[in-house]
This record gives C-alpha cells, structure tokens and sequence, in this order.
C-alpha cells in the first residue's frame, strides 16, 4: 500500500522568489514583482534573487532591446521587496539554498513555509497565487503545485483591465506535464491552440514547469532538494517525480495562470534541454536499467545525428553530440543521487505508471510524427507539391493531378519508348550472348570485379601494377552478374532516357506535347544510339542519368520560377547520381563542377547546398588525385571502354565525333539525299529544336535568364567535346587512341534542350491578349517541331536495326573449354596465336585470361603510361611485357619439347583463330609439336590443349626440371594451405614481377623472388607449412574504402526527401 506524508497546514507563509540572472532586463523584473504585488492573496514575502548568468540561459525574458539589465540597487529600494539575494553560483539550487539561508526557519516555521516561484518573464495571472494556496489547504498532502501555463497567440503583452498579461492571454501552453519512459515531454496541447477550459480537469500530474511553481519548503529538503547535475527546468521535473516517490502529491491548479517564458532556440539551449532530458530519464530508471541506457547514450547521440542530417538540421548534431556527451559525464552522479532517493521512497514506481504516458500510445506518436514529417501532407504542401507552372507561364494545378493526367501521360511513353526499343532492338532479343562492337563485357562473376577494384593489380596478359578505374571499384559492389547488368543498360537505356527527359522537362513546361518533343529528341539522341548500337554500356548510362541529374540540380536551387521548392535532398540526389556519371568518365566530374559554379552566381543563399553534388563524387576520385595530375589525359579516358582510333585529318575526325550516329541504317536515303546527306539526315532533323535553343535566349523574364544559362553551358559542353576528340589517351601496335566524346556530346543536347524547353514553354503559354499572327506562327512552330519529331522517331525505328554493331549468338573468342578452364582454381590462360588474317611476318601471340578480355582488364593509368611511353620512345605502342610471351611462342614453333615456357605462363590452350587454310604452316608446326594435344578445328579456329600444364600458381622445389604442384588461386590472390617439405620451395605466380606482391605462410612473410626472368615468386624455407595467402599491396586502400562509405553514408541520409511542412513543433522543453 502507498504510504503518504501529510503537512502540517497552519497559516502558511507563502515566500515569492522573483527569479532573475544578471542578464535580465529590468522591465522584466518590474513586470514579475508588478504581477506579484497585484495578487488577490498577496505573498508575505518577496525576494528578489539575481544570480550569475548561466552558460545555458536563454534570453528570453530579457525584455526589449533598449532595457538596462536589472539594477539590484534599484530593486532593493521597492517597499515590497524584503531582500535581493546575490547568490555566488547560477541555477536554481543555488537561488533556493540562499532563500533558505535568508529565512533561516526552524523545523515548526519550516513545516508551514512555501515558496511560489515567479521567474522573470513568467508573470502570474491575479489570482494564481490565490487558487494555489486554496488547493494546497484542501489536500494536506499536496508537496507542489502548479499554474496552467498561457500565452499570448498573437505575441503581444497586453494586459486586461484589472488584471496581468497571464489573465489576457488565450493561448494554451500546458496544464501540467507528462512524460514518456524516456523523459520526452508531452502535454497533449497542439501548438496555437485557443485556451477554452477544455483541459482544466486534469490535477494529478507527473510533473510541473517551474513558473508559478507553488513547493513546500519541508517536501523540498526532506527529497534532498534539487539534483544539481540537471539545468534548472528539468531539475524540477525530477523533483516532482521523487515528490510522488516520497509520498507527496503533485497537482495542477488550472484555475491558476502563468505566463510561459517565450524562449529562444541558441545552441546553448538546445545543449542543456538535450542533456537534461537524458539525464531526467536516467534519474527516473531504475539503477539497472539507468546503467546500461549510460552506456547506449553513444548510440542515441549517433541515431539522432544521423536524424538531424536526414532532416537538413546539420546545425543541431553539435547539439546532440555536446549534450550527450554532458549526460554521460553527469550520469554516475545522477544514477547514485537517484538510488539513494529509491532507497528512502515510500511510493513504489510501479504506482506512478498511470502519471507517465502509456507505451503504446508513446510509440504510436513516434511513428505518426515520422509518418507526418516524411510522407504525409498537409493541404497548403499538397497544392504547392502538385500545383506546378512551366519557366515562361504554362500551368498544370493540383485538380490535374487528382485526375492523373500527367501520370496517364508518363505511362503512355513509358509503353511507347519500350515498343520502339523492342522495334529498334529486336536483333538483339534472340538467344546467346552480346558481343561484338565495341562491348566490353563485365565477369559473369561479379565476386572477381569486386577483388579487382580494390586491389593495385589488373589481370591482363601477365599483369600490370595499377589500380583499376572508378567505374569498376563502383560496380564491384553491386551483386549482379556482369552479362545481365550489361543487357540491361542497352535494353533498357531508350526507354529510361525517355522517361528521365520527360521527368526533367516537366521542370521547365508543363505542356504535354512540350515535353514529349524533348523526350523523344534525348531517347534518340545520336550520342545514346551510337552507345546502343556499338554496345558501349557505360556511356548509354550516363546518358540515361543525366537529365535526372540535371532536374535534381534544378529542385536543389529551384530554378527562377520555383525558388521556393528549392531541397538540399535534391542536391545530394544530384550527388549520388553524378557518383555514377562520374565513374565512368572522370572528367564529367570536372564539367559538372564547372556547371555549378556558373549556377552559383544565379542563385545567392543557396551556393552551399550544391556541395553535396561533388561529396561522393570527390570522395570517390581523390584516391586518383595524383593519376590525375601526373597525367591529366586519363580524365577523358572512359572507364571499362576501349578507346577509337584517331584519324589522320583532324577536322574530319571532329565532324564525325560531332555527327556521333551510326549513319549506316539511314543509307536507304542515299538515292535520294547522297551518301553524306543519308549520314546527316539524323542531325539535320534536329534542327528546330536547335534553332529553339538558340532563341531561348532573347526570351523575357525568367526563362530568358535560364535560356542564356543554357548558352554557356552548351559552351561549355562543345569545348569538353572538342578536348574529348583532340587529346589522345592511349596507344595500341601503332594506333593512337582517344576516348569517345558521346558522354561530352550528351552533355551539350542536354544544355541545348534546356534551352529548347523554355523557349517551347513560351511557345505553348496561351493568353487572352494573344495577337492572331502570334497564334499562327505557333502552330507553325509547333507544327515544324512535331513533324521533325515525329519523321525522327520512325526514322531510327526502321534504321537503328540496321545500324547495331553489337550483336547476340555464340560469340566467344576462347572456346568454351579453355574459357572454362580459365575460370577455375587453376586460372589458366589461352595462348592466341594469330589474329585470323593471312601472315606475311611473325606470328602475332598474346594471353587472354578466362573466356576473353573484359572490363577488369582495362585501365585508363595503363593505357596512359603506353601512350607516354611510346612517345617517348618511338615505338608502336606494343606492350613492353611481351617477350615472355613471344620467347614460348618461338620455342614452341621450333618444336621444343621444354614445357617449362608454357607452364611458366600457365598456358591450358593454345588457340589459333580463323580457317586453318589462311596458315598452313603454322597449324602445321602446332599438330607436330610434343608438347600440344589437338582438341578440335574447325573455319573458326583451331584448338589445341597443352598435355603437361600448370595453374597461375605454383609450389615445387627450387631446382629447375622438378616436378610442381597447382595452388588454388582466383583472379587476383591466392589463398591455399601448403603441407611441409624438408627443402626450400618457390611459389610461381604467373604474373609480371611486381614490388606489389605480398606473400604470407600463416602470417609470416616470404621473400620474393623473381622466376624466369620475368614472373612473380616467393622462397618457402623448409619444413614451412599452414596458409598460404599472396596478394597486392593497396596503399591506403582501407582509408578509401572508408572515405568513401562515410560519403555515401551521409550524402544518402541527407538525399532522402524529409518533406517540409507548414507547422513542425519541435521538442518541448519543461
């Protein structure tokens, strides 16, 4: 049974502390003791107690600008102030302990001495004291009690005749306090609610605010007063939770009123409320329970940081942090006070579970509150959200999309663009695998690109000590085979190209036949379909992401005409995406921060946000910085792309890398428009939306401004393209490379048709003054534009089959089972003798890993480093690591029966391609040769099989001629126990001789060694034995890896769309 404690209630005397700090504006403190002195039952005491300012204090009853701070002097010379009290320390606890010192009661005066407390800024309505002392005479067991908490709605101060500003107001704040289990402070009270008496039932209440605050001085020392680790408010509350623990009973009065201090929001503030919080619900749990929510506080302070940047509030994670860390610090303390207090309580805290707010319903206000802050809307975000104009004034309200009308449209083309892909593409819809063109397939397995991207080794021919390309350490993490990721880019890049440039238009017009012109011009774009048609995947992806990347730019800004739908969730979208777009082509990065910087002077106030478009993007390429300073070309190179060929006519090369369209389906035309008109016929059917952009900029008003934004950056794209097609970026037997300029030339469509869009929207706005001559040379534009559009759209469905290059059927290179063969343990490789051409000279021979060359075998570094190279020395770009390769295959023609040659290589196959009757003699010396097995030979090639071969890793005696046994080895490392010998060993890698390589036998390191003049090996002493495991050395591959997951991290939190509202009521403070 609860035991309670009763006071002795006889006169009481009633002591008003008029609380202030030496920052306290003097009108302040006259107002508190002009309120005190106008109560119906006047206090028998007032003191005026002035402490030193608090850290923590907020200014909020400072008064107006131009008051002195109180005077203490002035103060003291009032007839109805006994005393100003000056106590040495700020806070509560030290205010109380000098009243108490100034009283000085004996245990009789103690027992019926009650002080009401009036904080400055806090006035109480005429008759709260009254009503306060009323109620506690009625209930000898009342230890506090407390005012219902008003304010004035309008902000004002005004007083009603007779009575305060308390008594005027008709706003309600509170009527007393509740909590959560973890001291979040509820009062059931919506914010801007009018005070009509509908809450005045409520009397037992767990806790109370501290204005108007009538305690009882005996209650107050027998709980041992306030805790003096929390600030002044939540010190309070805690108070009147172990008042209930003692036997004491704490009520709200609503017939009594007080104002509500208006207080600021500072940093301060908001440090002290967090650590109060979190220090109150460690005092109201049990010892247990308190120690181990100590010890998760590290976890809650990271939740909530990562809360405030989901939310954009980057400004309160020192907040969450600092007052976190306050909480710890303070928390021993405060569990030890807390138990001492438990020990001597008479109410247990299982009977105190009504006064707290249930669980359930605590949980059920938690997920509404997430569920109202990031999906729901309230009608004024509806009708903004959905209510959305074009740049130059066309409409499109919130009653549209009730009706779905632009929805019905988007799945219109959305069907519309698949058919015309699967008309387009249909040679690509049969059985098999892509191949051919310019396709650069990705591993079936997409566990070997994840080992590639990390490590500082490319597994091509005998390897090379370089880190593999942005693009590649991008995609090693995603869990998709290679082959299905590659086929959906191409299929599917005509469509989502179409559907992204009809979400991105939609920004500039909301006019339907607007939009789909500037749709079907980007999905048919020459830049994307000769990507599509050459099966260059990487670059059909950027040209798919782009126009989402510029349509989250544009909501991260707001463009002109929507500034107020300006996000910073969109510009970390725009990172992420520009992530991807990056990848590929590294100097995209360069060209989108370019891009932005010019955007930024268009848009004051909102520059910093569109750092989180280049976060991830840097965060991703700084690992590269000094590859990209030493040779500055590699940021054009493109990643998991072969490079094209450079021509000797300059200019002509530049016209066919600005034609960019695989010209050949469209030769039908050539009868009647000539062989160059047929090639152009694309590009020319471009030319009113062109000549729309070039309008653009002489438009008025918003979308003129925006029109000639996109005249600098069509600038901007032709001479990226230009830098594109003149700089080459590698060397192969003689041919310089340089990198498709699609990418670069996307870029410039992208401007011109940002150009396009304004100048259609004006095109399409209709008015009431609209002159006739006007009507009609709009329906002539549009009229051009539409019929352009549409001879476009049938132009490239009949043609675009006969323009694919890449195509789909049995299309390997390496037969089956040496590609196989290839991909096992023993990692085999396949030595290609010829390249399927007649020969007048030496036999052309070179390595291919697994089924054939793919993307983890490119980089752009390498590619580079020949091009240097060779400049530098005159050569034809053949590779330097070659003459293992050329030395076996001589020995092998001469019929040398040593297979040490092969076995050094790991040679399984020997594969020459073409019909056996273009080289006679070669098939000829291969069939005599005692060290090969014929497998098959057909007009596709001949397939030999080497009888005594190795793996790609080795372990044998160190003498040469004895016998080896294969270690299981994957595409990079090797990890495989090695049993003990009574001599020394070598371990073979069949990899070129590198600083990199590393080698360990249960931990400890081997010394390297070279093996044949040329490959990787490694000494085993005798009897060693246990795991072996070989691998590269990445330098401060661990610290990218984490640079760039904490990038991520952050960009994705703050990209998700936290939807803003008209009305968010933060956390409530006591």
């Amino acid at each position: 049974m609860t035991r309670t404690t009763a006071l002795v209630v006889t006169a009481p005397v009633v002591t008003a502390l008029v609380l202030a700090d030496t920052g306290t504006r003097a009108r302040a403190v006259e107002s508190a003791l002009a309120a005190a002195g106008a109560q119906t039952r006047a206090p028998d005491r007032v003191l005026v107690i002035i402490s030193p300012r608090s850290a923590d204090a907020s200014p909020a009853a400072e008064g107006a600008d131009g008051d002195d701070a109180v005077d203490p002097g002035s103060i003291a010379a009032r007839d109805e102030v006994e005393a100003v009290l000056r106590p040495a320390r700020p806070g509560l606890r030290a205010a109380l302990a000098a009243a108490g010192d100034h009283l000085a009661h004996d245990l009789l005066q103690r027992e019926s001495s009650w002080l009401w407390l009036v904080p400055a800024g806090s006035d109480p309505g005429r008759r709260c004291l009254e009503e306060l002392t009323r109620r506690a005479a009625q209930n000898a067991h009342i230890a506090a009690a407390g005012a219902k908490r008003v304010q004035a709605r309008d902000g004002g101060s005004g007083r009603r005749r007779g009575g305060t500003a308390a008594d005027a107001a008709d706003g309600l704040v509170d009527v007393g306090l509740t909590l959560t289990r973890s001291a979040r402070v509820v009062t059931g009270v919506d914010g801007g609610e009018i005070d009509q008496g509908q809450d005045d039932w409520r009397r037992d209440v767990l806790a109370l605010p501290m204005d108007g605050l009538l305690l009882a001085e005996d209650a107050l020392v027998r709980v041992g007063g306030l805790d003096p680790a929390l600030p002044d408010r939540w010190a309070v509350v805690e108070l009147c939770h172990r008042l209930w623990r003692g036997g004491y009973r704490v009520e709200v009065v609503p017939a009594a009123r007080a104002l509500a201090p208006v207080r600021g929001s500072t940093g301060a503030e908001r440090r002290a409320n967090r650590a109060g919080r979190l220090g109150t619900a460690l005092a109201m749990r049990r010892a247990p329970f308190a120690v181990l929510a100590l010890l998760l506080l590290p976890l809650g302070a990271l939740w909530r940081a990562l809360g405030a940047v989901m939310t954009h509030s980057p400004s309160t994670i020192l907040d969450e942090i600092v007052g976190s860390l306050r909480a710890a610090v303070a928390g021993p303390g405060i569990i030890a006070r807390s138990a001492r207090a438990a020990s001597r309580a008479r109410t247990p805290r299982s009977r105190l579970a009504p006064l707290f707010l249930p669980r359930r319903e605590a949980v059920r206000r938690s997920l509404g509150s997430l569920w109202t802050r990031t999906l729901a809307d309230d009608e004024r975000s509806r009708r903004i959200r959905r209510t959305t104009w074009g740049i130059a004034g066309t409409t499109h309200g919130a009653d549209d999309a009730d009706f779905g009308r632009h929805t019905a449209w988007t799945l219109a083309l959305g069907v519309l663009a698949a058919v015309g892909t699967l008309i387009g593409l249909r040679p690509l819809l049969a059985g098999g695998d892509l191949g051919g063109g310019a396709l650069v397939p990705l591993p079936a397995d997409w566990h070997e690109t994840l080992e590639t991207a990390w490590a500082s080794w490319i597994p091509s021919g005998q390897g090379a000590r370089v880190a593999a390309d942005p693009l590649i350490r991008l995609l090693g993490h995603l869990p998709v085979p290679g082959p299905l990721l590659v086929e959906t880019i191409l299929l599917g890049a005509i469509p989502c190209a179409a559907l992204g440039a009809w979400w991105a238009a939609g920004a500039l017009t909301r006019a339907v036949g607007g939009r789909l012109v500037l749709s079907a011009t980007w999905a048919l774009a020459p830049s994307l379909l000769e990507a599509v048609a050459q099966g260059r995947w990487p670059l059909a992806l950027v040209h798919t992401l782009l126009p989402l990347w510029a349509l989250a730019v544009a909501r991260a800004v707001g463009l002109p005409h929507k500034r107020s739908q300006a996000s910073v969730s969109a510009a970390a979208g725009a990172g992420l995406l520009l992530l991807v777009i990056g990848a590929v082509q590294a100097g995209l990065v360069v060209l989108a921060a370019a891009a932005l910087a010019i955007i930024a002077l268009l848009v004051p106030g909102r520059r910093v946000r569109l750092l989180w478009v280049l976060v991830p993007s840097l965060a991703l390429h700084l690992p590269y910085l000094p590859r990209y300073l030493a040779h500055p070309r590699t940021l054009l190179a493109v990643g998991a792309q072969d490079g094209i060929g450079v021509g000797t006519d300059g200019a002509s090369t530049l016209l066919d890398a600005l034609r960019l369209a695989p010209g050949s389906g469209w030769q039908a035309l050539a009868g009647t428009l000539g062989a160059d008109g047929a090639a152009w016929a694309p590009l020319l059917l471009l030319i009113p939306v062109a000549a729309c952009a070039l309008a653009a900029p002489f438009l008025r008003g918003d979308a003129g401004t925006v029109g000639r934004l996109a005249a600098l950056l069509t600038a901007l794209g032709v001479g990226a393209a230009i830098v594109t097609v003149t700089v080459p970026t590698g060397v192969v037997d003689g041919q310089v490379l340089r990198a498709p300029a699609n990418a670069a030339m996307s870029a410039t469509l992208l401007a011109l048709l940002l150009g396009a869009g304004c100048m259609i929207d004006a095109l399409a706005r209709r008015g009431a003054r609209m002159s006739m001559l006007r009507r009609r040379a709009t329906a002539l534009a549009a009229l051009v534009i539409g019929a352009s559009t549409a001879a476009l759209v049938l132009g490239w469905s009949l043609a675009l089959p006969g323009a694919l290059e890449v195509t789909r059927g049995e299309l390997r290179e390496i037969p089956a089972a040496a590609a196989d063969q290839g991909r096992s343990e023993a990692r085999t490789r396949t030595l290609v003798l010829g390249d399927g051409a007649a020969r007048t000279g030496a036999v052309p021979a070179r390595l291919v890993r697994a089924g054939g060359p793919d993307a983890t075998q490119t980089s752009a570094l390498s590619a580079a480093r020949d091009l240097e190279r060779a400049r530098a020395q005159g050569t034809d770009g053949s590779a330097k690591d070659d003459a293992a390769v050329l030395r076996t295959t001589a020995a092998l023609l001469a019929s040398d029966t040593d297979p040490t040659g092969l076995q050094d290589l790991a040679v399984g196959y020997v594969l020459v391609p073409g019909d056996p009757e273009q080289d006679p003699a070669l098939i000829t010396a291969l069939d005599t040769s005692s060290l090969l097995e014929k497998v098959t030979q057909g007009t596709g090639g001949s397939l030999w099989r080497v009888i005594d071969q190795h793996g790609r890793a080795t372990i044998g005696a160190t003498a040469p001629g004895q016998p080896r046994e294969d270690l299981a080895a994957s595409v990079i490392d090797v990890e495989a126990p090695v049993g003990a010998a009574p001599a020394m060993r070598t371990v073979s890698l069949a990899e070129n001789r590198s600083a990199a390589w590393r080698a360990s036998l249960d931990g400890r390191e081997l010394e390297p060694v070279t093996v044949d003049g040329w490959a990787q090996g490694f000494l085993v002493p005798p009897d060693a034995s246990g795991r072996l495991v070989i691998t590269t050395d990445a330098p401060a591959v661990r610290l990218a890896q984490l640079l760039l997951a904490l990038a991520l991290a952050l960009t994705a939190l703050v990209a998700v769309p936290w939807r803003g509202r008209a009305h968010v009521p933060e956390e409530r403070t006591p």
